[in-house]
């Protein structure tokens, strides 16, 4: 299929690098925002989407790091991205089961006109948590394996998305074929776990948790802000001044 003809729709990274690899003649559009935290926002909703944008280059600069803000990177590619969905004849969503992957499809499900729109799950089809965990010549092979969904299955996506946008929450999971809201708090006790009483750069902690919630398509931002929280609760205790995760050295509270 041409550019034209078809469009391939993926999250920000290797997800949609990947798929580009694979699928050099066919047009990628990437959904570059991570739902899975924060305030959620109707795609169309020209205000709400610039409020989350403020919202998230203010948890940049909270976090001590402005110059690794992305959010100009997402305005643009969040722009392309609603200017070229109508030229698709038919939408290919490429997701894994994992709660960024999972509110990308309900977000796009909102929006999207098209008669043919397709989903391949690499979890169902592969084992992967992600898209962004398979290599571009098995993404390929797995084309084949492509469904096309049902107006029942996009009208039941489209209530949860509803459901979300009714009920906001600041953290967003999937478990067991569910998108479910929780508190801001659900992943401190994996911080907590992950430190000792030897101060150690925050940055390997946050890494450590990362890959403990291995299930979880975690945002690095997210679980940096909360560890800061944890600071200031005194929950953890930092080594010298409050800075960069680089440049920060924590241990635990006794």
């Amino acid at each position: 299929m041409t550019a034209s003809q078809h469009c391939h729709i993926a999250a920000l990274g290797s997800a949609a690098g990947n798929i580009r690899i694979a699928f050099p003649d066919d047009e990628v559009l990437v959904f570059a925002d991570d739902l899975s935290f924060g305030p959620l926002y109707p795609l169309a909703d020209a205000e709400a989407f610039s409020a989350r944008m403020i919202w998230l280059e203010t948890l940049w600069q909270t976090v001590c790091a402005p110059e690794c803000s992305d959010v100009i990177l997402r305005r643009q590619l969040t722009t392309t991205l609603l200017s070229r969905l109508h030229r698709c004849k038919s939408v290919t969503i490429w997701v894994g089961d994992n709660s960024r992957e999972q509110l990308m499809l309900s977000a796009l499900l909102e929006q999207l006109q098209q008669s043919e729109i397709f989903i391949i799950n690499v979890t169902t089809i592969g084992g992967a948590s992600s898209v962004a965990n398979v290599p571009p010549e098995r993404l390929a092979l797995w084309w084949q394996e492509r469904t096309l969904l049902s107006a029942a299955e996009i009208e039941r996506s489209q209530a949860v998305w509803h459901q979300l946008l009714a009920f906001p929450s600041e953290l967003r999971i999937f478990r067991q074929g569910q998108l479910l809201t929780q508190p801001v708090s659900y992943y401190d006790h994996l911080i907590l776990t992950a430190l000792t009483a030897t101060p150690t750069q925050a940055s390997h902690i946050v890494g450590e948790v990362l890959c403990m919630a291995e299930c979880d398509t975690l945002s690095y931002l997210f679980i940096d802000s909360r560890l800061r929280t944890l600071i200031f609760r005194q929950d953890v205790l930092v080594e010298g001044p409050i800075s960069h995760l680089r440049q920060m050295k924590i241990r635990k509270a006794i």
